[in-house]
């Protein structure tokens, strides 16, 4: 009997500290939290991503892609800040597919369940096309004088107007962001998360590759390809844009 009670009592004693311990750890002012969440950030992402919180300080990465609609978005946006280049972007909003996107934040748990920050993510994309459509599409100026090198030669006329080329944009964009998070039940468990953010590019990285050009075609392309990647860092100089989103996740 002696032993039941010590055991009856060391058990209560234990759910009471462990009840304890539940009702502390989730309190906005905890040492330690992790966040786990999917989400989307129009128009830049939707995404996945894993949040680490001390005290009030919070730290966050996150990886996704850019769906085509909201890659056109920011063009479109783009396009109107832009407008000496409208037809240069309309042919990049065409063609141009997605990448895989992946960033982070930095930000401060200011009370009340709002965080101000920073955050930064990458924005890329492809465009896969003739040089001729890449030409006339990005370099519409140059089209002209470029066609007429290539009509020297029956093979450099062909890689001109059937072979592909990639173009490769990496771009960096960042900027700061805000949050209020929503909690779903009493021990702060679930939550969703709304955000709002303005992005300015940092970055940028262009290049042209090509796979199956001989070493004269490649000659080629290289000659204009110092005026497609100046022509790209132009238009994309302005490159910025407001984004609003939602997360759900679950807190740990």
């Amino acid at each position: 009997m002696k032993n039941t009670f010590f055991l009856i009592f060391a058990l209560s004693s234990f759910t009471a500290y462990t009840q304890q311990k539940h009702l502390t750890v989730y309190t906005e002012d905890s040492d330690i939290r992790h966040q786990i969440y999917v989400g989307s950030s129009f128009p830049l992402r939707v995404q996945a991503g894993y949040e680490f919180q001390y005290k009030r300080l919070q730290i966050g990465v996150f990886a996704g892609f850019t769906p085509k609609k909201y890659q056109n978005f920011v063009i479109e946006f783009l396009r109107s800040i832009q407008s000496s280049y409208r037809d240069e972007l309309t042919y990049i909003k065409v063609m141009a597919d997605p990448k895989f996107q992946y960033g982070g934040e930095l930000k401060f748990n200011i009370g009340r369940n709002i965080s101000i920050g920073g955050t930064a993510q990458t924005f890329n994309g492809t465009i896969t096309d003739t040089p001729k459509k890449m030409v006339e599409g990005i370099l519409p100026e140059e089209a002209v004088n470029i066609a007429l090198l290539a009509d020297y030669s029956a093979e450099a006329k062909n890689a001109y107007e059937n072979k592909q080329v990639e173009a490769v944009m990496n771009t960096i964009m960042a900027g700061p962001t805000i949050e209020k998070t929503f909690w779903l039940n009493a021990n702060e468990t679930i939550f969703i998360k709304a955000k709002v953010a303005y992005w300015f590019l940092v970055k940028r990285e262009y290049d042209l590759n090509t796979t199956d050009f001989s070493t004269l075609e490649q000659l080629g392309v290289e000659t204009f390809k110092p005026r497609f990647v100046n022509k790209l860092e132009k238009i994309s100089t302005q490159l910025q844009a407001p984004s609003f989103g939602l997360e759900l996740g679950i807190s740990f």
